[in-house]
C-alpha cells in the first residue's frame, strides 16, 4: 500500500504526464504538506520551467537540480536544465546534461540532438578537446535515426 504523500504524488503525476499541469501543483503540494520529510521531482521541475519562462535562471537552475537530488531518473529535469545552461552560455554543463540524460533514456533521439548542438559549439571553442566526441555523438545518432522515432520539437534546444 502506498503511504498518502505517495498516493498524493501518483494522482499528481496522472495529471502531470496528461500535461494538466495546474491540477498537478496542488496534488504535490498537499503531499509535501502531509510528511514534512517527503519532496516531489515533478513539483520542483514544474517550479523551475515557470522560473524560467519569467527569467528566473537562478532559482529555475535551483529547482531543476532539485528535481534530479530527489529522483535522479527523471531524465526531464536533466534536459530543462540542458537548456537552461545553454542559454546561459555554459556548454559544458549541458553537455554534462545531455550525456547524464542519455545514460538514463538512450532511444530519446531529441536528447541527442541536442548533446550533437552542445558538441559543436565546445568543438568550435576547443576542438582538441571536443572534436573527437562530436564526432562519436554524430554517429550514434545517426545509427539510433534508423531505428528510433524522430525528435520531438519541443524538447530540442
Amino acid at each position: 500500500a502506498l503511504s498518502d504523500p505517495e498516493y498524493k504524488e501518483c494522482l499528481g503525476n496522472l495529471h502531470f504526464y496528461a500535461k494538466e499541469y495546474q491540477k498537478a501543483t496542488p496534488l504535490y503540494e498537499a503531499a509535501m504538506e502531509s510528511s514534512p520529510e517527503y519532496d516531489c521531482a515533478r513539483y520542483h521541475y514544474l517550479l523551475g520551467v515557470q522560473a524560467e519562462q519569467t527569467g528566473q535562471l537562478s532559482n529555475a537552475f535551483e529547482r531543476y537540480q532539485a528535481a534530479i537530488g530527489i529522483e535522479p531518473g527523471f531524465v526531464d529535469a536533466y534536459i530543462e536544465l540542458g537548456g537552461l545552461l545553454c542559454k546561459v552560455g555554459d556548454f559544458e554543463g549541458a553537455f554534462q546534461c545531455y550525456t547524464d540524460a542519455i545514460g538514463i533514456d538512450p532511444a530519446d533521439l531529441a536528447i541527442r540532438h541536442n548533446l550533437l548542438q552542445v558538441l559543436s559549439q565546445l568543438a568550435q571553442k576547443n576542438p582538441a578537446t571536443y572534436s573527437q566526441p562530436l564526432k562519436d555523438a554524430q554517429a550514434a545518432y545517426d545509427a539510433a535515426k534508423g531505428s528510433l522515432s524522430q525528435p520531438d520539437g519541443a524538447r530540442v534546444w
